[in-house]
């Protein structure tokens, strides 16, 4: 074997070789992809070539010929798209050449194969095969070489004076080197032949040169060629945190599967994108992240999940940085976490002061209240003595103002022993006695029809209830959950137009849980106070209209139940209710059917 036919195979095996790790190494950025094309299409070159020069038959040579150009016709726009991309030039007007010298290499592929007007036949030079060239080879090589020219003309590919210093160094090492491989084609193709001067075609050979450049370039700036990217990858596709790579630009270089999960998006669209698209303030922090932060992650349906981002590792101040690396941990059920804890927290401590003070509040305002009525009887018999008497106008109207005193006291009262009630309920925990199963749609519709006397005669409640769903509960305190919810609809749905108002109750049976939904298209609920529904004596309604006990209560009831409650919404746009309990095993209503019927006989 001669050594320029060893020299081709040699550099074929490289030029896979160099596809192969740039993909391995940098798979998600389109620069990389595109230089791992150009490497690809030279080892295919240069493999023609190896069978070219171990040929003695001039129709197989020619055929080889021929097949090399599909390797060498896409250099030139490649290496142009590729300069482009590393420049970070995506408004330059060469940009909009490129479908056409890519339509141009597709028309020229098939021409280059199957017609002579590019190669005509192969002849022997030496010991080497020549091609015989026709008419279209100068518009062949104007589709090869003119995308490289253009581009080192413009030389703004080259200074790359927006791009990273690592990319703008791989776009000069592109450009110039492959420029400088096909100036060597054009010598040894083109102008040698014309002469009659006989030069060994080495420009896949360059080519290999410029691919090692690039790997020796991407080693240099902080990439280990040698380590095992596969092994990498399936660690960080593994992980339960979302990791992201990002340049010192704040472009997004790397994800793993889940961070693309929590975005609930695909690779394509966020590899090349500012991270600021996608974390809030992490490019703004940068280098100053010390210490691990809590940051807003934009999904691509525009939801925002809470994340801790940790802080970027310091590599090696003798390796030149590619960017830096963060974990994003999802906080969403920490923090759903830590709002019930708190929720429960205040109820226990409201729970706790009931126990000490409901008793000692509780006395005194019954005895004002039967004092109150005492009061009321003899005002009354004033009353009759004043009619009697047929005094002045001024004594009948001091009477009536003192009865209307004594009413609006009395109602007072009533309204502290109903809000002492309800706060003794906290401390009290569930009705004495065992859970029965009971019939959800049966409760919610009883509930329904006390809550709707507060609606209006137009709105129309929608229902949509499976009569097969049972509970084991103590229906009276699920029965008060339902009328407080359904109550808290109602009221949110006063201040809108009655054609729009929109109320919806829904229970049906999802797995092992039983589900009692509610929604409305009401004022909705602020942000800042959605968090604060649960806590005890919170409300947003206007003073008078509610002691803000409803849902505090309801939740005590709900997780006495086994249950759970979840509230969903936002100012103007409605609010969404559901209420999760077990579903009453099949055996607990059978022993209940059982027992209700020996207590019928």
């Amino acid at each position: 074997m001669s050594f320029i036919v060893l020299l081709k195979i040699l550099t074929a095996i490289f030029s896979v070789g160099i596809c192969a790790g740039l993909l391995a190494r940098d798979h998600g950025l389109k620069g990389y992809r595109l230089l791992a094309m150009l490497m690809f299409c030279n080892g295919w070159w240069a493999l023609c070539e190896f069978f070219q020069e171990t040929t003695s038959s001039a129709s197989s040579a020619e055929f080889l010929i021929r097949l090399a150009s599909l390797g060498a016709l896409p250099l030139g726009v490649l290496c142009m798209h590729a300069a482009l991309e590393f420049s970070s030039e995506e408004g330059h007007p060469l940009n909009r050449t490129l479908p056409v010298f890519y339509v141009a290499v597709a028309i020229l592929a098939p021409i280059h194969v199957f017609t002579d007007w590019v190669i005509q036949g192969a002849i022997l030079a030496g010991n080497h095969w020549q091609p015989v060239l026709g008419p279209g080879v100068l518009l062949s090589y104007a589709a090869a070489a003119l995308p490289t020219s253009l581009a080192i003309l413009s030389r703004r590919e080259a200074a790359g004076t927006s791009a990273p210093g690592g990319q703008k160094e791989l776009a000069r090492v592109v450009l110039w080197g492959v420029s400088g491989a096909l100036a060597a084609a054009t010598i040894s193709i083109l102008i040698a032949p014309s002469f009659g001067a006989e030069i060994v075609n080495l420009t896949p050979t360059l080519l290999v040169l410029v691919g090692i450049s690039c790997l020796d370039l991407l080693r240099r700036r902080g990439h280990s060629l040698t380590s095992s990217q596969s092994f990498a990858r399936e660690i960080l596709d593994n992980l339960a945190d979302g990791y992201v790579l990002v340049t010192e630009e704040g472009i997004v270089r790397d994800v793993n599967r889940s961070f693309l999960k929590m975005i609930s998006t695909v690779e394509p669209k966020v590899i090349g994108t500012p991270v600021e698209n996608w974390i809030e303030g992490l490019a703004e922090a940068g280098a100053s992240l010390e210490t691990a932060r809590l940051m807003m992650l934009r999904t691509g349906t525009e939801e925002r999940i809470p994340v801790v981002v940790s802080p970027s590792t310091e590599s090696d101040t003798t390796v030149r940085r590619l960017g830096r690396a963060y974990l994003l941990r999802d906080r969403r059920e920490v923090i759903a976490l830590q709002r019930k804890l708190v929720a429960s927290a205040r109820l226990a401590a409201v729970g706790d002061l009931a126990k000490s003070i409901s008793q000692s509040i509780s006395e005194p305002v019954i005895r004002a209240r039967q004092e109150l009525e005492g009061l009321e009887l003899d005002w009354q018999t004033i009353g009759d003595v004043i009619f009697l008497s047929d005094r002045e106008r001024v004594a009948q109207e001091a009477y009536e103002e003192g009865a209307e005193l004594i009413a609006e006291s009395a109602e007072g009262i009533d309204r502290i022993f109903s809000i002492l009630q309800e706060v003794r309920s906290l401390s009290e925990g569930a009705s004495a006695g065992d859970l029965h199963p009971h019939a959800l749609d049966e409760i919610v519709s009883r509930a329904i029809r006390v809550a709707s006397v507060q609606a209006s005669d137009n709105l129309q409640i929608q229902v949509r209830m499976d009569s097969e769903v049972q509970i084991l509960c103590h229906a009276s305190e699920i029965e008060r959950v339902v009328i407080n919810v359904v109550v808290n609809a109602i009221q949110a749905l006063q201040e809108e137009p009655q054609s729009e108002s929109e109320l919806s109750v829904a229970v049906i049976a999802q797995g092992r849980r039983a589900l009692l939904h509610v929604e409305d298209n009401g004022c909705g609920i602020e942000a800042q106070v959605l968090d604060r529904v649960f806590d005890p004596f919170f409300t947003t309604k206007p003073v008078g209209m509610g002691t803000g006990l409803g849902l505090a209560i309801s939740y005590h009831i709900v997780k006495s139940h086994g249950g759970e409650i979840r509230i969903s919404s936002e100012a103007g746009g409605g609010t969404s209710v559901a209420v999760e309990f077990p579903l009453a095993p099949q055996s607990a209503v059978l022993d209940d059917h059982s027992e209700r019927e020996g207590d019928v006989r």
